[in-house]
Formats: structure tokens, C-alpha cells, sequence
């Protein structure tokens, strides 16, 4: 493909100023005319065409790359109206100009893009756009946004935000917002319900809607702050502004009588202090408020108070400062401090509402441990004990610099926290780190952590006595101390985090669900969404939880209007009921296989994990709107893909059955035809080890005569007739006046077929004669005659009855073309026969189907074919490109790669892509053939410029021969490829060292290169091109001192050729002696018939075909000629023509036992399945 012609195209602003000797000024002149007459010849074909230039003064947008497929189809209009403002321009050219505004990743799949294309096609701009659409907004993506918007609500975002995000998406989805009523619609939809309740139903103006959203939001915000306060107060009383604890564990629950003595903690009095001693110890660590750039200080006026609670205030805030924990301040910063009632205690709390510095906090994302994973790891434990740390947020000390920033206001004053303060965002993040941190070597083998609570586990008491040493040991050694009254010790079961813990498994904690026992009749859809959230903490203890909470949940959706009815109460009294009589979960043991039970019905999932027959966990959901449209067998599908992604932590890696009601779920694994969502799902199922197995249900005698099927090993057949007719016959049916006629043609089994045959063979009858002989004790005669190979049964020496078999087993729906070794050890374990596996590997090899889609497993083909080593300096060259570069401030983005095969010198040279030929031909000329006279061969791949018309008219002139590489084989370019990467190496560290552009770099690098010693060469490149060493820094000898004159000059230039022939002759035979080693030879002959590699790639076109899924091979065609040492001429059909026919042996395959067969490539349909004509 030619590339539009840039600004610069004289020779001599091509040779940048250069002065040619003047035994070299004709050759100029000559070369200098050839190309104008050529430029003049295509001009000539080309009149008045717009340049590059003219449309880059239109500054079109630069496209880089998208995460957003918006921002392509924005480019592709911009471009586009950029076009429509030069009329007289052609559509040829428009994708070449589309090309040159496409940068960084972009602009590097564009480059693959048209050297994919064939010599001498011009790609239309239609064409390009196709392909760029195609590429950027594939169907799967905009669908993605489709669903992305059409479940988009406002959630936590601002009313101008959700409006933002709504109008974005909303271009992905044109057809719901085709009209403003609608649009009005669609946006109230997503509304956050308490907004909603206070807008209203009725708008048609889109406009007018956002406008009273905005305000109806400004007013709600300034309502109710008292409610705010007091939801504040309920949110901090666990400790935290971040995460709200819903249960508290009292110390009397399932505590063992122990003293401290018992406990092993006569040896650690230190670590249960009556109170913290002063401010914590000097850690390698301290709590930091991070801030978001650019973030003034903030500053709240305190809250008032009721009348009791000023004096304590003044209480605890002396507290706090004979401890030191706070200090008076004269901080820019405050914010607010109020009450919170202690749930256990009874009293107040001093806390800090620092939601105004939270907002301007950034967050620090260290995860918090999942409550189920924790639990995991305590399979096997009979004694457990449980720390809990006194004041743990007051054991860590702030930052210096930051504490300034933890101020609060009080009536009397502002004070700051020397010590982390409960409320900050990052204190549970940061609070969680350090205890890892602590107890890193001990976590998961005996202990748990949860923020500040720890769960020692053990499987015995002696274990559990050292193990409680090392707990405490780590606690003293850090200096963090706890709190004995919340300690329990030698349990056997504990109450820890909500649960009940012990060696049966996991329970329900019943102090924890007496506030579920005890809600009365939910009255709003608030308490509905608390009831339910609290509840929902132990929904892995009741099965079918979302199905039984379906009726409440129906009232939590958008729209939906409260109204509780019967249903509703009954789902409320069974989740009370069932978490009183939660059942005991059982431990999973990831040594073993797990059990997974999946069911699925017009109102939800349900699925139980399960272990040696006692259960581990329920899990369930609704269903949604689309997915209640689904037919049964892709909801019972759903089904087994929700249980797998619920509980993937457990399954996958390990062995897991799967139970289901549906039976053909059974045959998921070998179903012909998938629709899409089908396919997606296979995809996940088969990262897991897993087995389908059918769990009947109900008994339903016409669905199991209608779909029962043998489980058999691809062709065994049972008889069921006989059953089956007399079930049918059980089933009562109405008379009906009209009927359908249908033939049913009943053919017997391959068994039957044997059996047959055997009786009527006389290779049998010999052995039956024989069957007593000790020889022929392997063979035996059951009840009904029929001979059998120990357990096989033995199939006679009928080679149409054994291709039927062999049939059967390798190109049925339910084997897809098995290999030879799989296909034998499949029938092995049914039938028997003499040579029978030399057989089936003979059938296979022939198959015509594998040998087009089978990938080779072999040793790679052809043996290693060097290059003929050159008899002189600069007569052989090789060149090529490395493109895709970022674009300099010069405009070079490309670097032109020319090396001499001889010597192993090279030039790097910068270019642009947007060259035309002939300034290709003029730099060429300028810095190859000025410098080093014209060479005899040029081998290239068959990039565009090298197959190009001008390209080689010119090298005919200047009697050079050109050499292009055989198709798909880079290697015959293997050189330069690795001179190729060499260069790209220097740049990078060059680019790392020295920060410099690559274009500034790069004469750098090619005299590093050129001055690098070569093994091949036992020299430098500089040194074999011009006889002696470069004068370096580090090579400072003189070179005048070595002049050589007369003859003693010409034999010294005659030893070193000789030489560097010679290492490189030594060179190149060893690496053929590696190489070969490695490779296998392949020799075709005339008239032979083969099959010829594409190598099946997602997008990318060979021959015809294309798509991950198309034959690996098309063929067979004929062998013409034999084109070189390893490579063939093919006869190619006529919808191939035009293509290169030359190929080398490794990219063919030869085909065994050629029948004269159709050449053109497999069609396939949606399905997946063969397209042949004997197809429907």
C-alpha cells in the first residue's frame, strides 16, 4: 500500500545536505533522472490529488487508544467532517490520512492492519471503517453498555452526577430515550426511592425534571438534621465511621470459668492491664491522614448538647488528657464531637463526627477479611480462646504531621488526638494491616483476626497451650495489650464475630438473633431493608433464604407501593423460625471432593454445598426480569454457574459432583448445538474439575420415556423397548380426532450387528471349537452364544462393520474426531480385536477432518537452510522496519534497518510512515548507495514498499536483485529480525538512562552497534567493514601509526575477507548443527498433494479464511515444482488466485492417502457445526 507523499521529497533535502564525490556524481545524476521520470509517470495517473499536508492543516484529532467505545465512533465523525471540507477529495486516499492520525496502540493495530493487506490494494474508506468499528465497538461491548444503563440508578451519586452518568450511557441505548417523555421516564426510574417519593410521577420535559430533582434534593439535604444526627450516633458506636458491626459479643456468653492462672497468663500479667499505660510505643508504623490534593482545612461549629451531658464531657476529656491521648489545639482543622450510648456497659462515649474530613481523606484500600473465609480455616479445631484488645484504636499513634488534622470542637475548646481516633475512614484499614502484620507467620495455621478481636484454634489442649504462648508472646513483644474481662479461654465453643464456633462447624449465635426474634410487624420499607440486611448476615444457615424472602424483597424495588400481605408475614415468621433452628454448618475440607446440590424454579436458585453428607453452606437468589424468560434448561444451567461463582473459593482446583433434577444437563459437555449464553457459561464450567450427575426428582413417567437415553460409552445401545412401551402404555391420554403419521424406522444396535456377524463367521467358529483350550483361556461364551475377549465383546473380521464402529467413535456428535490413542482406550473398554490399535491409528491418520484441524504435536519441519555466505562487503544486504514508534517532534515514527550480510554493519535510519517511494528511493540512494556502491541482492520481507511497482523498477535499474521471504516465514529475514531487536533494546536504555527521544538516540546506537564485537565475526562490524578498530575513548591508540601502503594494504584486506568468510561459515554450520537437532526433515515430491497451514487467528485473514475457529489447514492441493531446498510450488484453485504460490515444507502437511476431494476451505454454521453438502 503506498503512503501519501510528505512535504519533503527532494534528493537533496533526502541526502540532508550531503556532497557525493564526484566519481560518484554521474551514478547521482542517472538515479536522480530514472526517479523523476517515474515520479513523473505516476503524477501523471494521479493528476491534482489533495496531499497530506492539506488535510493535516485541518488539524483532525489524534486517536490514541479508547476505554470508552464513545470516544472511537466520536473520532470516526470528527475524521469524517474533516473529510467533508475538501470536496475534491477522492475516497481513495481518505484512509490513508485516517491511518496517520492514529498514534500509540492505535496506531500500531492499524500498521498490522494494512501489512495484512495484499500487494498493490488500496483500502477504502469504507473498508477502514468497517474494520475500525469492528475493532473499537465490537456488538459485545455496546451491549454491555446497554445493560450497564438500562440497570443504572443513583445509588450514592448526586442528583448532577447520576444525570452526568445517564446521559453518557444513554447513547448506547438510543431506542429508550427515543423521545423526551421517555427519557423523563427512564431517569425517574433510577431516582433513589426516598427522592422519588418527593418528586412525583408526572413529567414529560427531561429538562424540567433534573431541574426540580436538584432542587428537591437541596432541600432534603437541609431537612432532617437531627434524624442525621441520630443515625450518626448508631453508626459510631461501634468505633467506626466506616463499618458498622451488627453484633457485639457479650463476655458472659459461652465464657469458660478460668482465671487468669489457667490461661497460661500467670507468664503475661503485662498484657492485661486495668488500663492502657500512656500513649503507645514507637512503631515502624504510623496511622497517616492522607489528603486529596488540593484539599483546604475544614472546620465545623459543635453540636449542642442536652443539658447532662457538658459535665461529662469535661470528665472524659481530662481523662483523655492525664492520659495523654489528646492535647489542646490550635488546629484549623474541627470537627464536631457528640454522645453515643455503650451497649454493654451502659454510659456515654466520646466520639467525633469526622465525616467532613473522611470526605476529603483518600481511602486506603487494605481489604478486610470475609467473615466465611475466616471460618474456613478452622476445620479440625476442638479447644478455642479469644482476645480482645483494650482500646485497640489507642494503642496506635498518629502521624506528627497529622495530628493536627484529627481536631475536634468542643464548648470548651478544640483538642487533637495524639492516638487514632475511632470514626476515621482508614482506622479499621490501617488497624487491620498492623495486626496482620503482627501475626503474619500465625495467621491461617491457629489464628484469626477480625480488626481487634483474635480467635486462637487448636486440635488439642496441649497444642492450644503452646499456641496461646506465642499469641501472647507477639502481643508483648509489640506492646499491645488487652482486655481480660472480654477474653474467653479453653472453649470448646465460642461466640466469636456473630457465630457460634466449635468442632461440630459453624451455627447462628442466639444472643445475636434476638433482635430478629423480636421485631414485631415491619410498618415501612425502611425496616424491611434493616430486617432483611440483619437476617441476610446468616443467610448461608437457611436454605432457599431469597426464595422465602422473595414476597418482602418484592416490596424493597423501585415503584413497587408497600402493602403487606399475608405472603409477606408468612416469609416474616419463617425466617424467624429458621434462624432459631439454624442448622450446624460443617467445615470444608479441601482435600476432599465437595457435593453441590442445584435447583431452580420460576421464583429463584437455590443450591447446597455439601461434604461426606453434612452441609457446609445454602445459597440462593432471585431470579431477574430476563432471566425468569429463560427456558428450563438454561435456568437449571443458571443453576450450577451460580453455585460455582458462589462458592469458587471452594470449587475450583478441587474434585466437585454436581447434582440436578434435569437430565440432560448430563450431556452439556457433548451437546452439538449452544446458543451464546450457553456457550459463556460453558466457558466458566470448564475452569472447574467437575462431574454432572443426575438427581431425580419427582417421578414424571413421560418426560423420562420421552428423554431416556442409555448412559453408554458412545455406541452402546440398551434395549428398552419393551420398558418403554409399557410406560407409555400407563399414561392415560385423551382421545383426540386428528393424528399425525410418522415412520419409525428401528435398526438394530452395533451389538446386535455383532453378534450377528459372529455366528456367521468362520475366524469365530474356530474359537468357539477351541474355547476350552488352555491357549484361548481369554475368550469365553456367555449364556446366549456370544463370544467374548475376557470382558469385550469380540467383533469379527468384517471391515465394513468395523468402519461402522470406528465410525461411531471418532466422527459421531458425541466424539468430535478423538485422537488415536484417546479413541482406543475408549473402545478398548467395549470391543476387542487383532491388531485393533494399529487400526484405529491408521483411521485417524487418515481422516481428512483432523488433518485439517489437528495442530501438529511433532518436532517443527524442514531442516535449517543458511543463506549463501556473500564473497564481499556491502553486496548482500537485508532491510526491513520497525515501526509503530511514538511519534517524535521531527514526525519520525519509523526506523528504516539496512545491515550487510557480510559484515554485519548497519545504518539506522529515522522515517515516517507517511514516505512515499520515492523518498524512500532518494534516502536509499543517498545513504546506502553514495556510501557503499550498489549491491547485488536486497532481501526483504514482503512489506508494501518492497513489492512495490517504483521499488523494484528501480532496482532493475540499478541491476540489483531483489529477495522477498517465502510466505509466512520470517525467518529467512532472521538477521535483520534480530538486529530488529537488538536496536529496540539500546533505545529503551538509552530512553532510561539518559531521558533523551529515541530519534536523538539513535545515531548513538548505531555506532554502539556497529563498534560491538560479533561472535560470528570474531570482531566488531566497523572493524571487518574497514580493516581496523574505531577510535573510541576506550580505544585510543593511533591509527596513523599502523598506515599500511602498496601491496602489503591489498593482501591484508584479502586475509581478513578470508577470514571473516571463514567464521562465518564455522558460525552458520553451527548453528545448523543446533537447529537441526531440534527439527525433523520433510521432503515432498512432484505431483505429491498436501495440506497448507493458516493458522487459524482471531481477525486475521489467510487464504480465504479467517476467525479462531476455522481449519488450521485447507487443502489438498498438488505440488507443482520444487521451488528451493525446503520449499514447493502448489497448484492453487481459482478463488485463490493471485495469492503466492511458493510455501515453504514446514507450512504443509502431507496427506496420507490422497482421495480427490473438494479444495475449498470449511464452512461452519452459528453452531459451531460442519457446513458440507450433505448438509440441510
Amino acid at each position: 500500500m503506498s503512503m501519501v507523499t510528505p512535504p519533503e521529497t527532494s534528493a537533496q533535502g533526502a541526502a540532508h545536505g550531503a556532497q557525493f564525490p564526484p566519481e560518484l556524481a554521474a551514478l547521482v545524476a542517472q538515479q536522480s533522472q530514472i526517479i523523476d521520470m517515474l515520479v513523473q509517470e505516476q503524477q501523471r495517473r494521479n493528476p491534482q490529488e489533495i496531499s497530506y499536508t492539506e488535510f493535516a492543516a485541518l488539524q483532525p484529532t489524534i486517536f490514541t487508544t479508547a476505554t470508552d467505545p464513545l470516544d472511537a465512533d466520536d473520532w470516526l465523525r470528527i475524521i469524517e467532517s474533516k473529510f467533508s471540507l475538501l470536496p475534491q477529495l477522492t475516497e481513495q486516499p481518505k484512509a490513508h490520512f485516517a491511518a496517520q492520525c492514529l498514534h500509540g496502540p492505535s496506531g500500531a493495530w492499524c500498521a498490522s492492519f494494512l501489512a495484512m493487506q495484499p500487494a498493490g490494494h488500496q483500502v477504502t474508506w469504507d473498508e477502514f471503517r468497517v474494520v475500525f468499528r469492528a475493532h473499537y465497538l465490537p456488538p459485545s461491548l455496546i451491549e454491555l453498555k446497554q445493560r450497564e444503563f438500562r440497570s443504572l440508578r443513583q445509588g450514592n451519586m448526586s442528583v448532577l452526577e447520576y444525570v452526568q452518568a445517564f446521559i453518557r450511557l444513554s447513547q448506547y441505548s438510543p431506542e429508550d430515550v427515543n423521545t423526551d417523555p421517555r427519557r423523563a421516564s427512564r431517569l425517574l426510574d433510577g431516582f433513589d426511592p426516598t427522592l422519588l417519593t418527593h418528586l412525583g410521577r408526572s413529567y414529560d420535559s427531561f429538562t424540567e425534571l433534573v431541574d426540580v430533582a436538584i432542587d428537591m434534593e437541596d432541600r432534603l439535604n437541609h431537612a432532617h438534621e437531627d434524624q442525621r444526627r441520630k443515625r450518626l450516633a448508631s453508626t459510631l458506636q461501634s468505633g467506626s465511621s466506616q463499618r458498622q458491626r451488627a453484633f457485639t459479643t457479650h463476655s458472659k456468653c459461652h465464657r469458660s470459668p478460668v482465671d487468669q492462672e489457667n490461661t497460661g497468663g500467670s507468664d503475661f500479667p503485662d498484657v492485661f492491664p486495668e488500663e492502657l499505660p500512656g500513649l503507645p510505643p514507637d512503631r515502624n508504623v504510623e496511622f497517616a491522614i492522607e489528603l486529596v490534593p488540593g484539599t483546604a482545612p475544614v472546620s465545623k461549629r459543635p453540636y449542642r448538647m442536652a443539658p447532662d451531658e457538658p459535665k461529662e464531657l469535661k470528665t472524659q476529656l481530662q481523662e483523655q488528657l492525664d492520659k495523654g491521648f489528646i492535647r489542646p489545639s490550635s488546629s484549623p482543622w474541627g470537627c464536631p464531637a457528640l454522645f453515643v450510648e455503650k451497649k454493654d456497659q451502659g454510659g456515654k462515649r466520646l466520639c467525633v463526627d469526622y465525616r467532613p474530613l473522611d470526605a476529603v481523606t483518600v481511602k486506603n484500600k487494605y481489604p478486610l477479611p470475609h467473615i466465611d473465609i475466616l471460618f474456613d480455616q478452622l476445620g479440625g479445631a476442638t479447644v478455642f480462646s479469644k482476645i480482645d484488645l483494650r482500646s485497640g484504636y489507642h494503642q496506635i499513634k498518629v502521624r506528627e504531621e497529622d495530628i493536627p488534622k484529627t481536631t475536634f470542637s468542643t464548648r470548651y475548646g478544640l483538642y487533637e488526638y495524639l492516638v487514632m481516633s475511632f470514626g476515621l475512614t482508614n482506622a479499621p484499614a490501617f488497624f487491620m494491616y498492623l495486626m496482620n502484620s503482627v501475626f503474619m507467620n500465625e495467621l491461617d495455621k491457629f489464628v484469626v483476626v477480625f480488626i481487634d478481636d483474635i480467635l486462637v484454634y487448636s486440635k488439642n489442649e496441649k497444642e492450644h497451650k503452646e499456641h496461646l504462648r506465642i499469641v501472647l508472646s507477639r502481643l508483648r513483644e509489640h506492646k499491645l495489650y488487652a482486655k481480660f474481662s472480654k477474653c474467653a479461654f479453653w472453649l470448646k465453643e465460642v461466640a466469636f464475630l456473630g457465630h457460634i464456633l466449635s468442632a461440630k462447624g459453624v451455627a447462628v449465635d442466639p444472643s445475636k438473633v434476638e433482635d430478629v426474634l423480636n421485631w414485631k410487624q415491619l410498618q415501612t420499607m425502611t425496616e424491611i431493608r434493616s430486617f432483611l440486611g440483619l437476617a441476610g448476615y446468616y443467610r448461608r444457615f437457611i436454605k432457599d433464604f431469597s426464595k422465602i424472602a422473595k414476597p418482602m424483597t418484592a416490596l424493597t424495588q423501585k415503584n413497587a407501593k408497600f402493602a403487606w400481605s399475608p405472603k409477606c408475614e408468612e416469609a416474616f415468621g419463617t425466617l424467624k423460625k429458621l434462624l432459631t433452628s439454624a442448622p450446624v454448618l460443617a467445615q470444608p475440607d479441601i482435600t476432599k471432593p465437595f457435593d453441590v446440590y442445584c435447583d431452580a424454579s420460576c421464583s429463584g436458585l437455590g443450591c447446597v454445598l455439601m461434604q461426606e453428607g453434612r452441609v457446609i453452606a445454602y445459597a440462593s437468589c432471585q431470579l431477574r426480569k430476563h432471566e425468569v424468560n429463560y427456558p428450563t434448561h438454561d435456568l437449571e444451567l443458571l443453576a450450577v454457574v451460580y453455585a460455582l461463582k458462589k462458592w469458587r473459593y471452594y470449587l475450583l482446583g478441587n474434585t466437585c459432583h454436581i447434582y440436578t433434577d434435569h437430565k440432560s444437563l448430563k450431556y452439556i459437555f457433548t451437546q452439538p448445538e449452544l446458543n451464546m449464553r450457553q456457550r459463556r457459561w460453558l466457558e466458566l464450567i470448564k475452569d472447574y474439575d467437575l462431574e454432572v450427575h443426575y438427581h431425580p426428582g419427582k417421578a414424571n413417567v413421560v418426560a423420562d420415556a420421552l428423554s431416556r437415553k442409555a448412559h453408554c460409552n458412545f455406541i452402546e445401545a440398551r434395549p428398552t423397548v419393551r420398558v418403554l412401551c409399557c410406560e407409555i402404555g400407563d399414561i392415560e391420554m385423551p382421545t383426540a380426532l386428528e393424528a399425525k403419521l410418522y415412520n419409525l424406522v428401528l435398526e438394530p444396535t452395533i451389538k446386535d450387528q455383532i453378534i450377528a456377524v459372529q455366528k456367521q463367521d468362520k475366524g469365530m467358529a474356530h474359537i468357539r471349537d477351541e474355547i476350552n483350550d488352555k491357549k484361548k483361556a481369554c475368550f469365553k461364551l456367555d449364556e446366549e452364544g456370544v463370544l467374548w475377549f475376557k470382558n469385550r465383546l469380540v467383533v469379527p473380521k468384517d471391515m465394513e462393520l468395523r468402519k461402522k464402529i470406528l465410525d461411531e467413535a471418532h466422527t459421531s456428535m458425541f466424539t468430535l474426531h478423538p485422537g488415536s490413542n484417546k479413541m482406543y482406550q475408549d473402545l478398548k473398554q467395549k470391543f476387542w480385536w487383532t491388531r485393533m490399535k494399529r487400526e484405529i491409528a491408521k483411521y485417524v491418520s487418515e481422516c481428512d477432518v483432523c488433518q485439517r484441524v489437528k495442530a501438529d504435536h511433532l518436532r517443527p519441519a524442514d531442516m535449517l537452510q543458511p543463506l549463501a555466505v556473500p564473497a564481499w562487503k556491502w553486496e548482500d544486504i537485508h532491510m526491513d522496519f520497525i515501526v509503530g514508534l511514538p511519534r517524535t517532534s521531527k514526525g519520525y515514527d519509523s526506523i528504516w534497518v539496512i545491515i550487510d550480510q557480510f559484515t554485519k554493519s548497519a545504518h539506522f535510519i529515522p522515517v515516517k510512515t507517511i514516505y512515499h517511494a520515492k523518498t524512500y528511493a532518494e534516502i536509499y540512494i543517498a545513504r546506502i548507495v553514495s556510501l557503499h556502491g550498489v549491491p547485488r541482492t536486497i532481501t526483504s520481507d514482503r512489506g508494501s514498499l518492497f513489492v512495490s511497482r517504483f521499488w523494484e523498477q528501480l532496482q532493475i535499474a540499478l541491476g540489483t536483485n531483489l529477495i522477498h521471504s517465502s510466505a509466512y516465514h520470517p525467518q529467512t529475514s532472521g538477521q535483520v529480525e534480530r538486529v530488529n531487536q537488538i536496536l529496540e533494546d539500546m533505545l529503551r536504555a538509552c530512553a532510561l538512562t539518559y531521558s533523551t527521544k529515541w530519534d536523538e538516540c539513535l545515531p548513538l546506537a548505531e555506532f554502539a552497534y556497529n563498534n560491538s564485537y560479533q561472535k560470528s565475526l570474531e570482531m566488531a562490524p566497523f572493524e571487518a567493514l574497514y580493516g581496523r578498530r574505531c577510535r573510541t575513548p576506550l580505544n585510543w591508540s593511533e591509527p596513523g601509526e599502523r598506515v599500511t601502503f602498496g601491496p602489503d594494504l591489498v593482501t591484508q584486506a584479502e586475509e581478513q575477507v578470508k577470514f571473516i568468510h571463514d567464521n562465518l561459515k564455522r558460525a552458520q554450520s553451527r548453528q545448523k548443527s543446533y537447529s537441526d537437532k531440534r527439527r525433523r526433515p520433510l521432503i515432498f515430491e512432484k505431483d505429491d498433494h498436501v495440506y497448507l497451514r493458516v493458522s487459524p487467528m482471531k481477525g486475521v485473514h489467510r487464504f480465504g479464511v479467517k476467525g479462531k475457529l476455522a481449519p488450521r489447514y485447507i487443502g489438498p492441493f498438488k505440488i507443482t515444482e520444487q521451488c528451493g531446498p525446503v520449499a514447493y510450488r502448489l497448484e492453487l484453485p481459482p478463488h485463490l488466485a493471485g495469492r503466492m504460490t511458493c510455501f515453504m515444507s514446514r507450512n504443509s502437511r502431507s496427506v496420507y492417502e490422497y482421495q480427490r476431494k473438494s479444495s475449498i476451505p470449511l464452512k461452519f454454521r452459528s453452531n459451531l457445526t460442519s457446513l458440507t453438502k450433505s448438509s440441510p
